[in-house]
This record gives C-alpha cells, sequence and structure tokens, in this order.
C-alpha cells in the first residue's frame, strides 16, 4: 500500500469524544503546570518553538496511528501546543488579536490535515473560540448579534449535507456546539455590554432562517396545495414574535426543529436541554411580576398544546389515507 494513503476515521460516539477532549484538556493541565513548576521553556523563542513542536507531533501522531487512547495524547499535545504557542507570542509583545489570528490559522491547518474526528473537532472549537474572543477583545460585541445567525444558516447547511463533506460527524458537532455557545452571550444577562433592545438584529436572523425551516420541514410531511406550509409558516412566526429580544430562545427552538428534521439525536438532545435552560433564564431576567410571569407560560404551553393537536390530526388523517 501507498505511504500517500490516509487512514480511515474512527467512528467515536460524543461521549467518548467528550471524554478524550475532558482527557486531553486534563493532561494538558497537568503537564503544562509541570513544566511551569520546573521552569522549562522559561524564554519566548523556546515556548514558541516547543509549542509549535508539540502541535506538529500531535498531528503527525494522528495520520501514523489509529488508536483512541493516543487520539487523547495528540489532543493533549495540541493543546498543550497551543497554550506554549501563545504564552511564548505574548512574551515576545504579541496583542491578543494576532494570538488569536495565529490560533486560527493553526486550528485551520490541522483541521485540513488531520483524518481524526475528535482532534478535527477541536481544531474547529478552537477556531470557533478565537473569532468570538476577537470580537471579545476588541469590544465589538455587536458583532456577536451578527455572527449568531451566520452559525445558524452554517448549521442549516452542514445539516443539509450529510454526503458532501469527508469529515461531517466532527464538523456538524463542532459548529453545534459553536451555535449554543454564541447563544450563552445574549442569553445570560450581563455577559456581554450590549443593550437588549438591539438583540432583535440575531433573533430576525434566526427566526427568517426558521421559517424556511418550517417551509421544508412541512414538504415532508403535507402536500404543497395544502396550504399547511404558509399556515405553519404564520404559526412559526407569531410563536417566535416574543422571542424578538430573546434570541437565545429563538436558536434554541431553531435546533430543536432542524436536529427533528435531519435524525441528529445528540443535537436533538442537547436543543431541548438548551431550550428548558435558556427559557428559564428569560424567565428568570424579567422583571414583571409573578403573576405575569405565569400568565406568559400558560399562553406559551397553551401555544403548545394546539400546534400539538393540530400536527397529530393531520398526521392521523395523512395514515387513513
Amino acid at each position: 500500500m501507498s505511504n500517500m494513503e490516509t487512514k480511515p476515521p474512527v467512528q467515536v460516539s460524543l461521549p467518548i469524544k467528550i471524554i478524550s477532549i475532558i482527557g486531553g484538556i486534563l493532561a494538558s493541565s497537568s503537564f503544562v503546570g509541570f513544566l511551569l513548576i520546573v521552569g522549562l521553556f522559561e524564554s519566548p523563542v523556546a515556548q514558541v518553538a516547543g509549542g509549535l513542536l508539540f502541535i506538529a507531533i500531535a498531528i503527525w501522531l494522528d495520520k501514523q496511528y489509529n488508536n483512541v487512547l493516543l487520539d487523547t495524547m495528540s489532543i493533549s499535545l495540541f493543546l498543550i501546543g497551543g497554550f506554549m504557542t501563545g504564552l511564548g507570542l505574548s512574551e515576545f509583545g504579541a496583542s491578543n488579536t494576532v494570538i488569536c489570528l495565529i490560533y486560527i490559522l493553526i486550528g485551520a491547518i490541522c483541521f485540513f490535515i488531520t483524518q481524526n474526528l475528535v482532534l478535527a473537532l477541536v481544531a474547529l472549537l478552537s477556531v470557533h473560540a478565537s473569532i468570538v474572543s476577537i470580537i471579545l477583545i476588541n469590544d465589538l460585541h455587536e458583532i456577536i448579534l451578527a455572527y449568531i445567525p451566520i452559525l445558524a444558516a452554517g448549521c442549516y447547511y452542514i445539516y443539509s449535507k450529510q454526503d458532501g463533506f469527508k469529515k461531517y460527524p466532527a464538523i456538524r458537532t463542532a459548529i453545534t456546539v459553536a451555535f449554543l455557545s454564541a447563544l450563552i452571550l445574549p442569553g445570560i444577562r450581563y455577559t456581554i455590554p450590549i443593550s437588549p433592545a438591539h438583540f432583535w438584529i440575531a433573533s430576525a436572523g434566526i427566526i427568517l432562517i426558521v421559517l424556511y425551516l418550517v417551509h421544508s420541514i412541512s414538504k415532508q410531511y403535507f402536500e404543497p396545495a395544502s396550504g399547511w406550509s404558509l399556515k405553519l409558516q404564520i404559526a412559526a412566526l407569531l410563536f417566535l414574535l416574543p422571542t424578538l429580544f430573546a434570541p437565545s430562545i429563538a436558536g434554541a427552538i431553531f435546533l430543536l426543529l432542524l436536529a427533528f428534521q435531519f435524525g441528529y439525536k445528540t443535537g436533538f438532545i442537547l436543543a431541548i436541554i438548551s431550550s428548558i435552560y435558556f427559557i428559564s433564564q428569560y424567565y428568570y431576567d424579567l422583571t414583571f411580576t409573578l403573576l405575569t410571569k405565569s400568565i406568559l407560560l400558560l399562553v406559551s404551553g397553551i401555544i403548545f398544546l394546539v400546534l400539538y393537536f393540530i400536527l397529530s390530526k393531520k398526521l392521523r388523517l395523512d395514515e387513513k389515507i
């Protein structure tokens, strides 16, 4: 066999991915602490050189071996290398923005080179974290409101291209986690210094994507001439209008519908958990009285029940036909 032939990626479940990443983080933290205690790599040159060396070793291990244990080692070395590189660059006087740009470059290169899904996932998440860091470091907080709909559109595109990407599981998981993590910023009050009056920018983009998604889902269950697509879009719009200033709730609902349409169970579970959390957080942050909050919950529950009975009735009619 040719040496240029790439190894097939190992198909691992999400729990194994999470355990591998957590193990990599713990191992990286311990090893970095050891290096700091013994005083190795004290010079900036040694830190940058050692960091890049660790990253190179991580990629080499990934390409040479196909083992879950070594995958964890690769993740550890990648994280250690990233930390040391950033530490060395900061000692050279590089700004945080420049360091984040270098992290984006390293993450992108690692993603395209590696064949391991877990390392590809970590690389993509490092790119996302660096982008968000650049936005926050430079106090460009309003860009977050545009970044969230972009991630939502990216989620829809990636989910719909199940056979279009070689590393599809890693890309899908990464963009799902990136989208949910971005929703946390406007979802928890005072996380970012943006007036809630501007949150509609993110919500409006998400709502438009949800309307298109509802149209796509309705085509799977109803005839185009039945008019149900428009009815469901109107119902979705009325339901999501109260979330105009709560993009985290609109985003969680969008992910719930998206994961349902494409049968992504992990995404569906994450969306349910996120919906419960963001709704609870929004409910807690409201300055309304307890009576007003109770009425809002009651109305929302009634809307859900009405939509459930409408869809159930229609599906039963279709089964009889």
